[in-house]
């Protein structure tokens, strides 16, 4: 949870089984605004990996673009280093 970060008033119109829901599921010791500020750091924090995510792939994308292609499996090359093909003497 943010700490120390000024705070502002803010009025949200929740639709009465949404908000049911909320403070049916909330932790006993935990305000309705703490578990909604909580609520939104976490989308925030979820979406904020997600938008990460998706650069890391299109980065992998470029790359392999860049470089002529996918690099080639090596399940093979392992599979004969493990049954003791390819093994230097």
């Amino acid at each position: 949870m943010i700490t120390g970060d000024k705070r502002e008033a803010l009025t949200i119109r929740f639709p009465a089984g949404l908000l049911a829901e909320v403070r049916e599921h909330k932790p006993d010791g935990e305000s309705l605004n703490d578990f909604v500020v909580r609520a939104v750091e976490e989308h925030t924090r979820r979406s904020k990996a997600r938008q990460a995510h998706a650069r890391v792939l299109e980065l992998q994308r470029a790359i392999v673009r860049e470089r002529g292609g996918p690099t080639p499996s090596s399940v093979s090359l392992l599979r004969e280093l493990r049954d003791g093909r390819g093994r230097r003497g």
